[in-house]
């Protein structure tokens, strides 16, 4: 393509200098564009009975394909492919409903004034005669009833344009399932709301308790919204009581052995804490405690040689005869302690001079001297009231600072006398 004495072998862009209306250079800048040639199929279809068909001068005279060179819009060649398709006619049979008030019913200019069959003849989509049976049936209208429930809270209730401000019964024109009027009657029944009150008790180690939702830390009352059983709004008000056990503490003190009869039921004999868990009469678990003391009863035995002339007295019981003697005392903590006696009584032994053994200072609250054995080896031992032996030694002084205030026996062996004497302890 030359213009201006520039060459084009191909679309794209150059540059020419020439001299404008007032004789100055002016630089003109050439782009190109260059159209092809086109290859265009072409789908047509017509009714049968337009056949034989002619189209750019090319008869067609049944369905098929063929091929023309015509110009573009730009003067350019093209090659245009035509497939033609011919389109049959038809016999189709149409099936309607209409209501009552439709009649009478105009379809394609036919009028049906009933139900019925008629027949008339269309043009397909494709503009092709088509015999078109339509057969009518017509509907009948109908008259139904319904009934529904509401909550007093859904109130006032609009069902079909009709408003509903308490439970009754009203009537509404509608469609049915065909679209023609029918007549429903309506039966509303209102469920009333309700506000329940619930008491509940429950045990302190039940804490937090949760009840619908609502969580209670202590005692107390707490309200809630539930549905009822027709899905209305129920308020229920929960008044919580806690109940706390009452923990109760025994401390006891028993001889030997103590049986828990207002607890575990079970017979102890070792000093302890026990525990003893039942539930109280509110179901909730009761925890006692038993501090508990034991104290064992004794038995002891101690000899007593006896060589006055005046009977022996043992917790205020005089004793003539030898023998062995039993009494029955109590420990400090009221314990029964079994003491036996066994008793000679000797009368007439020669020795020392009796009258001159004595203990000094007599009564003492520490130190202790037998007077009149000096230089002589004894054996000495202590005893208390109840025949108990609380001290024993070999010399004839004796040291009572840790015995308890109180009357003791001193006994007082040389080895071939025995010697008794009566202790004082402040």
């Amino acid at each position: 393509y030359i213009w201006n004495g520039v060459t084009f072998t191909a679309a794209g862009m150059n540059t020419a200098t020439l001299l404008d209306a007032n004789g100055c250079d002016s630089t003109v800048i050439m782009t190109l564009n260059v159209n092809p040639s086109y290859a265009i199929s072409l789908t047509t279809g017509i009714c049968e009975s337009e056949l034989p068909y002619i189209w750019n001068g090319v008869t067609f005279t049944a369905a098929g394909t063929q091929s023309v060179t015509l110009q573009t819009v730009n003067g350019c060649d093209s090659v245009v492919t035509m497939t033609l398709t011919v389109n049959p006619t038809y016999a189709v049979t149409d099936v309607r409903s209409v209501c009552p008030g439709e009649l009478p019913y105009s379809w394609n200019g036919v009028t049906f004034t009933a139900a019925g069959t008629q027949t008339v003849t269309l043009q397909t989509a494709n503009g092709c005669d088509s015999v078109v049976t339509m057969i009518l049936t017509v509907n009948q209208t109908h008259v139904t009833t319904d009934s529904r429930t509401v909550c007093e809270s859904e109130l006032p209730y609009i069902w079909n344009g009709v408003t509903f401000t308490a439970a009754g019964m009203n009537t509404a024109t509608l469609q049915d399932a065909n679209g023609c009027d029918s007549t429903v009657i309506m039966t509303l029944n209102v469920n009333p709301a309700y506000a329940t009150s619930l008491t509940t008790g429950i045990c302190e180690s039940e804490l937090p308790y949760t009840w619908n939702g609502v969580t209670f830390t202590a005692a107390g009352t707490q309200n809630v919204t539930l549905q009822t059983v027709n899905g209305c709004d129920s308020v229920v008000t929960m008044v919580l009581t806690v109940n706390t056990p009452a923990h109760q503490a025994y401390t006891v003190e028993s001889c030997d052995a103590y049986t828990w009869t207002d607890g575990d039921g079970q017979t102890h004999t070792v000093s302890g804490d026990y525990t003893y868990s039942h539930q109280d009469s509110h179901g909730c678990t009761q925890v006692d405690t038993l501090h508990l003391t034991i104290h064992n009863s004794t038995a002891s035995e101690f000899s007593v040689e006896w060589e006055e002339e005046t009977p022996y007295e043992w917790n205020g019981q005089p004793y003539t005869e030898s023998g062995d003697y039993v009494q029955t005392l109590q420990t400090a903590d009221g314990c029964d302690s079994v003491v036996t006696l066994h008793l000679t009584i000797t009368v007439g032994i020669d020795g020392h001079d009796m009258a001159a053994i004595c203990l000094a200072p007599n009564p003492t609250n520490r130190l202790c001297r037998i007077m009149g054995l000096e230089n002589v080896p004894v054996s000495v031992e202590l005893f208390d009231m109840r025949g108990k032996l609380v001290l024993r030694d070999g010399d004839t002084e004796l040291d009572v600072s840790m015995l308890p205030s109180g009357m003791y026996t001193v006994r007082v062996n040389t080895g071939d006398r025995v010697i008794h004497l009566k202790l004082v302890k402040q």
